[in-house]
């Protein structure tokens, strides 16, 4: 059985690398973390190894000669894929920009989860690639859902009627762009008081 370990870059201060683990990411019990060996990062590698003890993961630290260098960060992330497997997610919350962006290349080509913290919102959100992959919003089945909800929230199961589908069908969909958050949702959810979605002012950009 293979391990399942994150992937992360080390920055001066390492906060990044310690802030996902306070919202709800996969679990893992390894996180590798690729560093540049010209700068010294004892304080934060001492940070974050004892922070990832308390949560029983292991701390891997792999020094490269440049983190800024996008071929050899690229390169790294595949020479540990192939040698443990792909990871079950990146964080691309922390290093340079060139070594993110090599970081969120190699997770959208492999199908990785991404791991992401936002600083001003103060959470974390986890990107699954390869549901994103699946989900055309310009398709016509979105199409027409989001415009059904343009005018007027709805229900599924009114949608379900004015699209002439089934109710599971709509609702998939809307899950969808609700994970996208291009769809509100509001109500409890009960037979008196159903869930009604409509399409906000993201939404309504992306409809043109």
């Amino acid at each position: 059985m293979s391990e399942e370990y994150g992937i992360a870059i080390l920055d001066q201060e390492g906060d990044y690398i310690v802030k996902p683990f306070f919202s709800d990411i996969p679990k893992i019990s390894k996180l590798i973390i690729i560093c540049d060996a010209k700068t010294e990062y004892k304080n934060a590698k001492q940070k974050i190894s004892d922070f990832l003890r308390l949560k029983n993961i292991k701390p891997e630290f792999v020094e490269i000669k440049d983190v800024s260098n996008f071929f050899q960060i690229f390169l790294v992330l595949q020479k540990i894929c192939k040698t443990k497997s792909d990871p079950t997610w990146v964080n691309i919350s922390c290093g340079s920009g060139i070594g993110v962006s090599a970081l969120t290349i190699h997770a959208y080509n492999q199908d990785i989860l991404m791991v992401v913290y936002d600083k001003y919102m103060d959470s974390t959100a986890v990107i699954n690639v390869k549901k994103l992959k699946k989900i055309d919003i310009y398709n016509k089945r979105y199409i027409q859902i989001m415009r059904e909800i343009s005018a007027k929230a709805k229900t599924i199961e009114e949608l379900s009627v004015s699209l002439n589908i089934t109710d599971s069908a709509v609702s998939r969909r809307l899950k969808n762009l609700l994970a996208l958050g291009i769809v509100t949702r509001n109500g409890i959810g009960t037979r008196n008081y159903p869930f009604v979605h409509s399409l906000n002012e993201f939404g309504r950009l992306l409809l043109g």
